[in-house]
């Protein structure tokens, strides 16, 4: 999908959707108007390229219902926004434009994966990790599990069989564990590479994650997995 398709299907989701599907985040009572948002904000031009182009720099690929907490405090109504991670930051519907939330007017979000709340802060610094970095935030307790989503932009890719070149917006993503004041990563993402970095039995965890299946590249399995280990520690 190309960036200017992803952009085009935000407007799938209106603001009455938002308040019907998705209640858990119409609760709180936004005393900031849509022109405090404006103000906050700046216009966001979408990207065309003449090269196809595979991937998209956001999350995901059409616009989810959310909410954003501003450095004051207050809590936004539910907007329709999306997580531009090349670009670290956060865009959002307003009408017919498409605004992206100055960085230091924010210092979190949450946003729907369909019925998935997913949590993001600010304020983490670590090898590769940036204080005005969003990252995901696992689960919260005597250690504080964060995940980073990464994306690249590489032009040029060669296509497999083809003389046709392609640009590719490419994915990753970093883990790191809050514990103690201090933020250090794990360097890698395998079941051995998490269990030897945790302040636990790795047996218990290993049993843990043999038990439940988890897939450790996944966002959730690795949130159930952090939740274990909060409740054993």
């Amino acid at each position: 999908m190309t960036v200017r398709s992803a952009i085009f299907r935000l407007f799938k989701l209106t603001t009455l959707s938002a308040i019907l599907l998705f209640p858990a985040l119409s609760v709180a009572q936004s005393e900031i108007s849509r022109e405090d948002l404006r103000d906050m904000s700046r216009n966001v031009i979408p990207e065309t390229r003449s090269t196809e182009t595979i991937g998209t720099p956001y999350l995901f690929d059409e616009f989810q219902n959310g909410v954003v907490t501003l450095k004051d405090g207050n809590i936004t109504e539910t907007l329709s926004m999306n997580f531009n991670v090349y670009e670290n930051r956060v865009e959002y519907a307003d009408g017919q434009a498409i605004l992206a939330f100055l960085g230091d007017e924010i210092t979190s979000f949450e946003i729907y994966d369909g019925p998935n709340l997913m949590s993001f802060k600010k304020g983490f610094e670590a090898r590769g990790l940036e204080k005005d970095e969003f990252v995901q935030v696992l689960s919260e307790g005597s250690a504080t599990g964060l995940l980073k989503h990464e994306i690249t932009f590489q032009q040029n890719v060669p296509t497999y069989g083809s003389a046709t070149q392609r640009d590719e917006y490419v994915t990753n993503m970093r883990l790191y564990v809050h514990e103690n004041g201090e933020t250090e990563r794990i360097r890698r993402m395998s079941e051995r590479g998490i269990t030897r970095s945790l302040n636990a039995d790795r047996n218990e965890l290993r049993n843990f994650i043999s038990e439940n299946n988890l897939n450790l590249d996944n966002p959730y399995d690795l949130r159930q997995l952090f939740e274990f280990y909060n409740q054993i520690n």
